[in-house]
């Protein structure tokens, strides 16, 4: 019986040989893009380094005494790793009509080879139709949970909970790191100079109001602050994206290749800030997120990347199935480096 199960499992995996690539989202453009940035780690939990201050340093001239003490520059987050699974399952009912066989006759069978050529192809395709189905799932679930996941339990840390001027992320609480000490006006959230929370995300609501091209410039300059470390992209719904579109008219603007090419060619980038603006239709609706890939990462864990068990019979259903797994989770390192943008309409 275990014998014609690695066989099947075998020939399953055979249709797909890189199930990593499969499951790179043909749907979801912030999920390819944390995708096609992914990084390996290890460990457990996964540790977060902030820096949040300074050096002890300064001006000097001739015999001055230097302030060598020593100054507590890192604070040390952490968040749990995370596993999804998506089931591939081929019940009785499909075997018996497709290819005329029940369960019992197909676990009675010693060798694949030992069925008619056709019966075998058709076999083969029967599950190597159902783990692409399972592929798809999965990258459903993950284009959801890049966003919604709320991060308690067992499930991924999505950008809303992690992008947020309230809620603690990383075991650190909002005001545990302090504050800016340095002109640091918050564009977004109004605060005076030095009062915006080092370890919060930019957020603003509005009360459903339009979209305007200048509340997302407000954003990125707020969490761009001058500097070359700046968001890359602002992912927003599909009608914010076509609002934001006809604004952008006498601009300057181009196609981002890189993203046309991998199948995202709805995205404008604006030349002026050096961002791309992408539709996303995982999005949460009236919420538009500018995200820096240099500090949000998809952490994937190599020893469970995308892995296949062996295809087995369960005890309480007519029915063969397997589970495809991963290991993942995100991190993010600097949550003022991005921004949220809610209650918007098109």
């Amino acid at each position: 019986m275990a014998a014609i199960l690695d066989q099947i499992s075998i020939a399953t995996l055979a249709m797909h040989p890189d199930l990593n690539a499969k499951l790179l989202s043909r749907d979801s453009a912030l999920l390819r893009i944390l995708q096609g940035k992914s990084s390996n780690m290890t460990g457990s939990p996964l540790k977060i380094k902030v820096r949040y201050k300074r050096n002890n340093g300064g001006w000097y001239a001739g015999f001055d005494t230097f302030n060598t003490a020593r100054v507590e520059q890192l604070a040390e987050g952490s968040v749990n790793w995370t596993n999804v699974y998506v089931n591939v399952t081929v019940d009785e009912d499909t075997l018996v009509t497709n290819a005329g066989m029940t369960i019992k006759d197909l676990l009675s069978v010693n060798s694949l080879k030992n069925l008619p050529k056709r019966d075998r192809v058709t076999l083969i395709n029967i599950f190597g139709a159902e783990l692409e189905g399972a592929i798809d799932d999965k990258q459903t679930l993950l284009a959801e949970a890049i966003y919604t996941g709320a991060g308690a339990d067992k499930e991924m840390t999505g950008i809303t909970s992690i992008i947020d001027n309230a809620a603690a992320y990383g075991s650190i609480s909002v005001t545990e790191l302090g504050q800016y000490g340095e002109n640091r006006t918050g564009i977004l959230s109004g605060a005076v100079a030095g009062a915006e929370n080092i370890w919060a995300g930019k957020q603003k609501a509005f009360g459903g109001t339009s979209v305007l091209l200048e509340n997302i410039a407000d954003g990125l300059n707020d969490c761009n602050q001058g500097s070359s470390d700046a968001i890359d992209y602002v992912i927003m719904p599909l009608d914010i994206y076509s609002s934001i579109e006809l604004q952008l008219e006498g601009q300057k603007t181009r196609p981002n290749d890189s993203l046309s090419t991998i199948g995202f060619r709805t995205n404008i980038e604006w030349v002026s800030f050096g961002c791309t603006f992408v539709a996303d239709p995982y999005c949460t609706a009236g919420t538009v997120f500018g995200i820096n890939t240099n500090h949000l990462k998809l952490a994937t864990h190599p020893g469970l990347q995308m892995e296949m068990s062996q295809f087995k019979e369960p005890t309480d259903q007519a029915a063969i199935t397997a589970q495809v797994k991963s290991k993942l989770q995100t991190w993010c390192d600097d949550r003022a480096k991005h921004f949220k943008l809610t209650g918007l309409t098109a």
